[in-house]
């Protein structure tokens, strides 16, 4: 089944900033498990990335796929960890209300409308922004071990750039996922360069160099972290819409 209902999902799923994440799964992630509603699999379900420790749902998933879930984590070593959940908010009511799904708070997507925020990025670019092209970039060694840890699992390599201040990576932001037309943005600017605008500069690399590639960009940042929300505000991005989150214990 799972062959034929990732064809399925590839086909139907809208290339749009609210299927960013799911679709971008399906064509970048290198180890995938579908976990489909078995009434009606291409209608709702989740798209699973063990490597992550993420499920993203499509449609609204029942929380019938509560055991299959909780089985797929453990066989996957997450069930430790926790699996984190990203579900639409036709079904996120349903979902909170069992025993070992915790609330994270609503995820805020957004993206960029018309073409004026892509003209402003270059004046947003304050400090030594560079492309990383691969994983044998030199700057990689100068990441904090949780940072590295992070990139060493990102397979195939995504779009990344970085700033440089003493010698070292201050902040990074890399493609998450991958449509035909966006991508989602993850970006981490570390302790010491904080507030000196390395992450918008970073993030407007970034975006510059997926505009060359036809991309536009995809910011998911959940409501309670204000930091993003003020960088993504800064960038330009408008809301266009929610998800929830949430963590299967």
């Amino acid at each position: 089944m799972s062959d034929s209902l990732y064809e399925i999902l590839v086909e139907s799923l809208p290339d749009d900033p609210m299927h960013v994440e799911v679709r971008g799964l399906l064509f970048g992630a290198a180890e995938l498990r579908l976990i489909g509603d078995p009434r009606e699999p291409a209608a709702s379900g989740f798209v699973m990335v063990p490597r992550y420790g993420l499920a993203v749902g499509y449609g609204a998933p029942s929380v019938d796929l509560l055991g299959s879930l909780r089985v797929a984590a453990s066989e996957s070593g997450r069930a430790r960890d926790g699996l984190k959940l990203h579900l639409t908010l036709e079904c996120a009511e349903a979902w909170l209300a069992q025993e070992g799904v915790a609330n994270l708070g609503r995820n805020v997507v957004q993206t960029f409308q018309g073409g004026e925020p892509f003209e402003r990025l270059p004046s947003l670019i304050q400090h030594d922004a560079r492309i990383l092209p691969d994983p044998s970039e030199a700057l990689l060694a100068t990441l904090p071990s949780d940072a590295a840890a992070e990139f060493a699992i990102l397979k195939p390599w995504p779009a990344v750039a970085c700033t440089v201040a003493l010698d070292r990576i201050a902040s990074i932001a890399y493609a998450f996922v991958e449509t035909e037309t966006y991508f989602d943005i993850s970006i981490d600017t570390f302790q010491a360069f904080r507030r000196e605008g390395h992450g918008t500069s970073c993030a407007a690399a970034l975006i510059l160099h997926q505009q060359e590639r036809a991309r536009r960009p995809v910011w998911i940042a959940n409501e309670r972290s204000r930091a993003s929300l003020a960088l993504s505000n800064r960038l330009g991005f408008e809301e266009v819409g929610q998800v929830q989150a949430a963590l299967l214990e």
